[in-house]
């Protein structure tokens, strides 16, 4: 029988261990070393006894169906790291960023729609909206004029920002808004939602082709991706 992820779910290989993130309910689920050896043999379609009870198991805890229809093919999300940073943590050129009133109007739109979405449903439905926006089709493209343009803007935001909310223990809803906000000048992003274990850990950033935006490669090293959008 044939497996697949439902579309509330997604799922990462960190070390030796299997990790799900069940968006509709906002929880992450594990699995230990012996079984995640096992849902890897099944990934690489052995069917077996032992791979058929793990995955009926996982069917029944909502994390794969045997439903082709509203699922997505069972694999782990990979998504390559940015080895350079927009703009380095802390970075301050003594110089306060040339700000509008149109900045403000959509830094508080891109707050309060990503606050709607995630505080009023859920990250599912903050995902999902994401996605929509993202079908869009932009004329935006990595040059060395727009890139300037990304920085401009990353510098705005940052200034901004501490006005509204603390980022600190806040990045998922800090790389919401600021792919929020970006959209919004037709700059395209990705938010990526990386985790890492012993200890378990959860991070989320926003990243272009190349450069991590908000924050830096060497930390965004310590995660394997679960989540792209």
């Amino acid at each position: 029988m044939r497996y697949y992820a439902p579309e509330s779910v997604r799922m990462c290989f960190a070390r030796d261990t299997a990790i799900f993130l069940e968006m509709k309910k906002d929880v992450y689920i594990s699995l230990d070393s012996e079984r995640t050896r096992t849902l890897s043999r099944a990934l690489s379609g052995v069917s077996d006894a032992e791979t058929e009870q793990l995955c009926n198991e996982l069917v029944q805890r909502g994390l794969l169906t045997a439903r082709e229809g509203s699922s997505r093919p069972l694999v782990a999300t990979e998504t390559p790291i940015p080895e350079n940073s927009l703009l380095p943590d802390g970075y301050d050129d003594g110089e306060r960023p040339a700000i509008c009133m149109h900045h403000y109007a959509r830094f508080t739109a891109a707050c309060v729609s990503v606050w709607l979405s995630l505080r009023l449903r859920s990250i599912h439905d903050a995902i999902t909206r994401i996605e929509k926006l993202n079908r869009v089709k932009t004329s935006w493209r990595t040059d060395e004029r727009t890139q300037d343009d990304l920085r401009k803007l990353v510098r705005v935001f940052r200034y901004i920002r501490p006005l509204v909310y603390e980022s600190r223990d806040h990045c998922l809803f800090d790389s919401f808004v600021l792919s929020d906000f970006l959209r919004r000048y037709h700059i395209p992003s990705t938010c990526v939602i990386g985790v890492c274990t012993y200890p378990f850990e959860a991070h989320c950033w926003v990243q272009t082709d190349r450069f991590v935006i908000n924050g830096s490669p060497e930390f965004a090293r310590r995660y394997v991706p679960l989540l792209t959008v």
